[in-house]
């Protein structure tokens, strides 16, 4: 009696086996970081659009803290041996936090931009404040941009700790995704995380182009972090960003941000940010000089669209 041929069962194995991964669908096949990404681009627009007009109440706490080197026993104590670190203040405030289109900052990588409009400091409402987002989106001569910054940049008066902020606002990392911005990043996924029950991508980032997306006064500011991208949907659920401006390396401003699922609005929105801003203290001890730091947090609730029977202005 002949024996089987071994060959024509190994090729008739591999023929199988062949046909088999060629049926199966291509959504069961892992996902490339390329098609990841796209499928995050395609969620950040879709963020884009339904977030568009969307006002949120914003409560934020911040405490400043600042550490210089001392004596000890006779001693010298460097930085990285023995550190003071003092409390500089702490501060709350509730705001509203608009999230507006800004087409005419869209070729600079900006297709939306957030406001800030504190309302009160540590319990004390500001006098005469109104509701001067829902106002000045609706002014008949058109609200401009330059408008918006005013009250943008009166609110951040109101940040502690005299270290400059760079980045501010929840959705700024979001930009980093966007299409108009996909050039200015080099993207690597580095690890896979389990969040809400989601098993994420984490996903590297750095700027590699200038000028960059976030400057710092003149200065330019690269931005590099970590995404946790769920690869199915193209949805981040954490952001880490974080800049550190060319001119002042010793200056460091990093948030977090924790985005959840709205489920009147369906869409992923900003839950929390947590904020690290730090930089060089004025102040020096035995030659060493010490440093600023400020740890903050805010949350986002209460997600509206901005209604109104009137119609809303474009800006100038």
């Amino acid at each position: 009696m002949p024996r089987p041929n071994r060959r024509r069962r190994v090729s008739a194995a591999v023929f199988l086996s062949g046909l088999l991964a060629s049926a199966i669908p291509a959504s069961t096949q892992a996902p490339s970081l390329d098609d990841v990404l796209q499928r995050a681009r395609a969620a950040v627009t879709r963020y884009q659009e339904q977030a568009a007009l969307l006002i949120a109440d914003e409560q934020c706490d911040q405490k400043a803290f600042e550490s210089t080197t001392e004596r000890s026993n006779d001693q010298f104590a460097f930085r990285g041996d023995l550190l003071r670190v003092d409390p500089r203040g702490r501060r709350k405030w509730q705001a509203e936090l608009a999230i507006v289109l800004t087409p005419a900052l869209a070729a600079k990588g900006y297709p939306w931009t957030e406001f800030r409009d504190v309302i009160s400091v540590d319990g004390r409402p500001l006098a005469d404040r109104g509701d001067r987002l829902a106002h000045l989106f609706l002014e008949q001569s058109g609200w401009s941009l330059a408008r918006a910054r005013e009250i943008a940049e009166e609110s951040a008066r109101f940040n502690i700790g005299g270290v400059p902020r760079t980045i501010n606002t929840p959705a700024v990392p979001l930009l980093v995704l966007h299409e108009v911005n996909a050039a200015r990043f080099q993207f690597e996924k580095s690890g896979e995380e389990v969040i809400e029950k989601v098993r994420t991508w984490k996903i590297d980032y750095r700027e590699r182009i200038a000028p960059t997306l976030i400057s710092a006064g003149v200065d330019y500011c690269p931005a590099s972090g970590t995404f946790w991208v769920d690869p199915a949907t193209g949805e981040v659920l954490r952001a880490v960003l974080q800049c550190v401006p060319t001119k002042a390396l010793d200056c460091m401003n990093t948030i977090t941000v924790t985005y959840r699922r709205d489920v009147r609005l369906g869409i992923r929105l900003p839950a929390e940010m947590l904020e690290h801003p730090e930089g060089g203290s004025a102040k020096v001890s035995f030659g060493e000089p010490g440093r600023l730091w400020v740890e903050g947090k805010c949350t986002y609730s209460n997600f509206r669209r901005f209604e109104t029977a009137g119609r809303m202005i474009a800006p100038k």
